[in-house]
Formats: C-alpha cells, structure tokens, sequence
C-alpha cells in the first residue's frame, strides 16, 4: 500500500510539476511575443519617418541656393479604422508617390496633379485591397493631405 502512495503521489507531483513549466513556458511565450510585436511596430514606424527625412533631405539640398518658396515637406493625414502597421505602409506609399514634389516651387505643385496622383487609387497591402480617398489637399511649403482609407470587400 505504501508502494502504490508513493507511486501515486509521484506521478502526482510530476504532473504538476510538467502543467507548471508548460504554462510557464506559454506565458512567456505570451509576453515576448507581445514585446516582439510591439519593437516591430516602432522599428517600422522610425524606418518610414527616416526615409520621408532623407527624400526631403535630397530634394531640399537640391534646391539650397534657391530663393524661391519651395516645398519642403508633404504631411499626411489618415483617417483609417486599420491597424497601425497598414496605416505606416499606406502613408510611405503615397510618400513615394508624392515625393517627386517636394523641391518644387509652390507656384509650380498643380493642387489638380496631386488630388489625382491620390484619390481613387487602389492599394494592396497583406492580401488585402484599400481604395484612398482624397478629401482635402492644402498646398504650401508643406502640403497637408486628408485621405480616408476605405477597405475593399472582396
């Protein structure tokens, strides 16, 4: 009878112990994922205003001896129901396709060029479509664009 406690108590103990370093190991898991998730986020975030920093670095070393008003910069404003990480990759797409502006004189930046350029445009990021909608484009050193971000249904 002693045999069969021990015996019983064992497993017992070993069961327990096994539950405990699976749920220990599940919960770490759990935490460095989340951790991981959170510097992806921020390393794409610092990767996106680092490359708008340097195309408007170019384009206004270009233009240095140049009096005239110039643009210097292109602010986006999103207005998205998406994750944050859809929002940084839709906000360097339409840096890339609006940088070709920044340099140009203010004179010379078409209002009717850029709402084109953006509104309507179809958009595809991880499997996923999204159509921009261009609400308001404000032209001056810096030019301020509303767009609101509408998924496709497939």
């Amino acid at each position: 009878m002693g045999r069969v406690r021990k015996a019983g108590f064992l497993l017992f103990f070993l069961s327990g112990f096994i539950l405990g370093v699976l749920l220990g190991c599940a919960s770490l898991s759990a935490f460095i994922s989340y951790r991981l998730d959170e510097y992806h986020q921020r390393i794409a975030i610092l990767n996106s205003i680092i490359d708008e920093k340097n195309m408007v670095l170019e384009k206004l070393e270009d233009n240095i001896n140049k009096k005239k008003l110039i643009v210097k910069d292109i602010e986006i404003n999103l207005t998205s129901k998406e994750d944050e990480l859809i929002n940084i990759e839709l906000k360097k797409y339409i840096q890339k396709k609006l940088g070709t502006f920044v340099g140009k004189e203010v004179k010379k930046v078409e209002a009717d060029m850029l709402w084109e350029v953006i509104n309507q445009r179809i958009m595809k990021i991880g499997g996923k479509e999204y159509r921009l909608k261009a609400n308001k484009v404000v032209i001056s050193e810096i030019i301020n664009i509303w767009i609101e971000i509408q998924p496709l249904k497939k």
